[in-house]
């Protein structure tokens, strides 16, 4: 505590007048003059009268002098920081000054007691826990969304309303409408200074702070007057918590708020596993509008993403590249979602830059189709997230990798659950096929490959292998002979395109011989 702030707490209760104010003092406690005095330390502030000062020296003390301020040689006060009280307000202001003192000293224990057990790894609700303990009150954790991070269950919220919200994990939509309309959230302080909330569904006094990281609001520390009525010390205590708080939630790998939005925690919960139609009503209370159409991108990256200062950084660039896009972390993954333009996903000028980005920055990119509804992004971020790691197997001299292009490794990783060798899903063609270039050194399998991915057309597949169309005609009809098939129907082309995609799987995986029975 400084000797300002201390002077301005005075002044709400008694009638001080101040004579000089040096500057600003840090108290360490308060006494009363006897007398005695040589020196006066500069730390401390004293209540007394001018003359027990006599031949003493003062220095920069701050002196509550019980003298009229015209009977004071202000010269001898010429180097420190005085006010005059009267006479008989002076063991009142000196007890209240004591205990302000005391108060404060326990204010700095408690959150001294709280940011250790912070910075030990404790987890949000022992904290809280003990926070509860410390203002004997209890307490509710909120982020931007209205849903509950923790609460003291040690010491309960006497009150059914919230009670129910508890319980729930979240606020329903009456309950948000509320809690917005209130003039104590409307009017609150931008920072964390603790403000007192009273709403209509309840006669309960509770005290707020405001949640704050790197100047961004992502929650809310609310406290209960169900034991102790509020006091200076609560108003002091809160917002110390708030950081204590808001430093364990960014201590926390899984804490989406960090980027400060309704829609990332939203994602969040959704990746997580909420219930869909707890997503729906927060949704709706919220008044969040996702993009009409969007896609997911999981993002995977060979740098320490532990690191916040890295995170912010990728996050900031990735947004830059695909603006009006959200993001969230899990499991060390960076997870976006992002708006799509038509049907062609991201756009080919920001899927460029996204593909620079990635490569400069050692990035790994799934993106999975398109949808319309958030409800169903849990059904997204697993093909992003498949086509991702899979295509890290098969094909992982890319940087994005689509769904659309490795879903059916997804599904034959899903599909296959007897013990049956995976090569005994290709077609017999394609295993003669194999079998022959390797007798005899050909490449009628990679020619019949690059034909059926150019669409079964010969100037295409001519180009693509730079070989002449006639040379192209007589490998077709060899292949087409050791395969032993007269046409190319539209079974056997989608036959032979999965069996390939499977001898390419088997192949990058190290096992394709283990598992093509001859």
């Amino acid at each position: 505590m400084t000797n300002i702030q201390l002077i301005e707490s005075l002044k709400k209760h008694f009638p001080l007048q101040v004579i000089k104010n040096m500057g600003y003092v840090n108290i360490k406690d308060v006494r009363l003059l006897d007398g005695s005095e040589n020196q006066l330390k500069d730390d401390v502030v004293y209540f007394g009268y001018a003359e027990q000062l006599e031949g003493c020296i003062v220095s920069l003390s701050q002196l509550f002098i019980c003298d009229k301020a015209d009977d004071i040689n202000k010269n001898t006060y010429s180097y420190s920081n005085f006010s005059t009280i009267e006479e008989k307000h002076l063991f009142s202001a000196f007890n209240y000054a004591k205990d302000l003192m005391l108060n404060n000293l326990e204010v700095e224990s408690s959150f001294s007691e709280i940011i250790n057990m912070v910075l030990s790894g404790k987890g949000l609700n022992d904290i809280i826990n003990i926070v509860a303990e410390k203002l004997n009150n209890p307490v509710v954790v909120f982020d931007l969304s209205y849903k509950v991070l923790a609460y003291s269950d040690k010491k309960a919220v006497d009150n059914i309303n919230w009670s129910k919200v508890v319980d729930r994990g979240y606020c329903s939509y009456e309950f948000i409408n509320e809690i917005q309309k209130l003039d104590d959230v409307k009017n609150s302080p931008e920072d964390s200074t603790s403000f007192t909330v009273m709403c209509r569904f309840d006669d309960m006094k509770k005290l707020c702070s405001k949640i704050i990281s790197n100047g961004r609001l992502i929650g809310h520390v609310l406290m209960f007057e169900n034991i102790s009525e509020i006091s200076e010390k609560h108003h002091k205590l809160l917002p110390l918590i708030s950081t204590a708080i808001c430093e364990a939630l960014m201590r926390d790998r899984n804490f989406i708020g960090l980027q400060g939005s309704l829609y990332e925690n939203i994602i969040y919960d959704i990746i997580t596993g909420a219930d869909k139609l707890y997503i729906e009503k927060r949704i709706e209370a919220l008044r969040l509008k996702f993009p009409k159409r969007m896609c997911v991108l999981v993002i995977n990256s060979s740098i320490i993403l532990g690191v916040k200062h890295i995170k912010g950084f990728l996050i900031d660039e990735l947004k830059r590249i695909i603006p009006k896009s959200y993001s969230a972390y899990h499991d060390e993954y960076i997870i976006m979602v992002a708006p799509v333009d038509d049907d062609d996903l991201i756009g080919e000028k920001k899927m460029n830059l996204l593909h620079e980005f990635a490569k400069r920055e050692s990035l790994q990119i799934g993106i999975s189709y398109s949808f319309s509804n958030i409800t169903e992004l849990m059904t997204y971020y697993t093909q992003a997230y498949s086509a991702l790691n899979l295509s890290q197997q098969v094909d992982c001299d890319k940087i994005i990798h689509t769904y659309e292009a490795n879903w059916f490794y997804h599904l034959i990783n899903n599909v296959i659950t007897d013990n049956t060798p995976l090569g005994d899903f290709c077609h017999p063609a394609l295993k003669k096929l194999y079998d022959y270039d390797l007798i005899n050194g050909t490449n009628f399998f990679e020619t019949l490959w690059v034909y059926l991915k150019c669409d079964c057309m010969i100037k295409k597949t001519s180009e693509v292998l730079f070989i002449h169309r006639n040379s192209l005609s007589y490998r077709l009809e060899r292949t087409y002979e050791i395969c032993g098939i007269d046409e190319l129907n539209v079974e056997l082309k989608y036959a032979l395109i999965s069996s390939y995609k499977i001898y390419n799987y088997l192949g990058k995986l190290g096992c394709l011989h283990a598992n093509i029975r001859q």
